[in-house]
């Protein structure tokens, strides 16, 4: 279990820090102000939420997605 959970989160972290890094650069030097104020709020208010309503939400609304598209469900 131990190594499972390493490795989910090192993929998550792989995936994710990309994004967050190109976001903070693009909103910090290229996007126009009103656009990075815009995008600054949505990100407060994400933040906002805690992770284990983003977890439900996942099994409530993404799993049965996944699994109507599986090739095996």
């Amino acid at each position: 279990m131990l190594v499972g959970t390493l490795a989910v989160t090192m993929g998550a972290v792989i995936l994710s820090a990309p994004i967050g890094v190109g976001t903070a650069i693009l909103l910090n030097f290229y996007a126009p102000r009103w656009l990075a104020h815009l995008f600054r709020r949505m990100i407060g208010i994400l933040a906002g939420i805690p992770s284990v309503v983003f977890g439900l939400w996942g099994i409530a609304v993404i799993l049965p997605i996944i699994a109507e598209l599986s090739p095996l469900g």
